[in-house]
């Protein structure tokens, strides 16, 4: 009777962990995040991300009426965006090291079909000094006027970013999936 126990455990194990594995999706890439034709961003490396600590984020993508829990956690070497589901599990982390991004991103728990690099990176343009993306970008201007921060590159705009107490709101100026985020700092 024992033996049959191991046995149907055994196959259940095997089960939930080939019917796990079709939905993580693993992905590298580098540090240059595309913001449409021809345009992209370089992030600054990870010790200039760690100036800002760590940051707890709700997330709402305007365009498909989801909202996500984020959490940025950075060091001198790593920098880790990581996801959460509305039940507290985590379903991403985006790590950003040695100038390459790597995202693990369980589908079957997040659901949401979107490319996180381009918030991770509008989550970085509403924390980090204008200085530091000059350093990496030096072909970019960024405007401001008011409350509202214009980020452009070779004469196009390439996103925008708004405040008003502790939300943002950025737009991506591209017809994308991704075009509009609502960040709350919590």
């Amino acid at each position: 009777m024992k033996q049959v126990n191991f046995v149907v455990f055994a196959v259940i194990c095997l089960l939930i962990s080939s019917c796990s594995s079709n939905y993580v999706s693993n992905q590298e890439s580098s540090n240059r995040i595309s913001l449409g034709q021809n345009e992209s961003l370089s992030l600054p490396p990870p010790s200039s991300i760690s100036k800002i600590a760590n940051h707890s984020f709700l997330v709402t993508l305007t365009t498909q009426e989801k909202t996500i829990p984020i959490q940025i956690n950075t060091d001198q070497q790593t920098s880790y965006m990581l996801g959460f589901t509305s039940w507290g599990t985590r379903s991403l982390t985006l790590s950003y090291s040695n100038n390459k991004i790597f995202i693990n991103d369980i589908n079957a728990l997040s659901n949401i079909n979107t490319d996180y690099k381009k918030i991770f990176l509008a989550l970085l343009m509403t924390q980090i000094n204008d200085n530091e993306w000059f350093k990496y970008n030096p072909k970019i201007n960024i405007l401001t006027k008011s409350h509202i921060k214009y980020i452009y590159k070779n004469k196009k705009l390439l996103l925008s970013i708004s405040k008003s107490k502790e939300t943002y709101h950025i737009k991506f100026n591209q017809s994308t999936e991704l075009s509009d985020i609502v960040v709350n700092i919590i």
